[in-house]
């Protein structure tokens, strides 16, 4: 037995697997804790139709694609009424959302307009569970960077994200800017650390379009 458990151990990526098995329990508090997120906010309507218009029907017209997204009558006429003197819909909504997920919503949009919408949400929520592990990761090297014991700064990395607000956006409100512009926000200050001290033109380029995305993901990230 004990030489079966040495020859799984030499497995790839088991190791790995094993010396963060906190991080793996944690995300499968995570999944039981989730709730597929709502497509029929205010917010999250602008989110969906950004993303089906440029993957969808791909005509870039906001008032075709918000109107298919599951929502009352009066909340649908409202969208389609608060317009500009040029007609285009008022949208205050940044497109780094629908960027951000088109990778993994892709195969489900692009199919049909409007998407299915039982298996988008499933996938939107998957997303932002699988990138909150990841910020979890950037956040842990982050720390450990700044000479931190590893231990310690697994212990504040996982209370500080499962206590915060991205916790809550990771698992519940999946298809807003929150979630994104954590990550983001990690990786540019991991990348401003890293460019800092080794002032290489890729740990440049690297902060570079971390800053970048995270302007893009949300507007009030650039005061950050």
């Amino acid at each position: 037995m004990i030489e079966l458990v040495r020859r799984i151990g030499r497995v790839p990526g088991v190791g790995l697997a094993w010396r963060e098995r906190w991080w793996l329990v944690a995300f499968a508090a995570l999944v039981v804790l989730c709730r597929l997120p709502n497509v029929g906010g205010w917010d999250d309507a602008f989110y969906v139709g950004q993303l089906t218009s440029a993957l969808g029907d791909r005509d870039l017209r906001l008032q075709d694609d918000v109107v298919l997204v599951p929502r009352s009558f009066p909340e649908k006429c409202r969208i389609l009424t608060t317009v500009l003197p040029s007609g285009a819909l008022v949208n205050s909504f940044s497109i780094g959302p629908a960027l951000i997920l088109s990778p993994f919503t892709a195969p489900v949009v692009a199919r049909a307009s409007p998407p299915p919408w039982l298996p988008f949400r499933v996938v939107a929520a998957l997303a932002a569970m699988g990138l909150l592990v990841v910020t979890a990761f950037v956040c842990l090297r982050t720390v450990v960077r700044f000479g931190v014991r590893r231990d310690a700064a697994a212990l504040a990395t996982g209370l500080a994200l499962l206590s915060s607000p991205l916790a809550l956006y990771a698992t519940r409100y999946t298809l807003g800017a929150h979630t994104w512009g954590g990550l983001l926000l990690a990786l540019t200050l991991r990348q401003a650390l890293a460019w800092v001290e080794s002032r290489r033109t890729r740990d440049a380029a690297g902060l570079g379009l971390a800053a970048g995305l995270a302007c893009v993901n949300r507007w009030p990230d650039a005061v950050v």
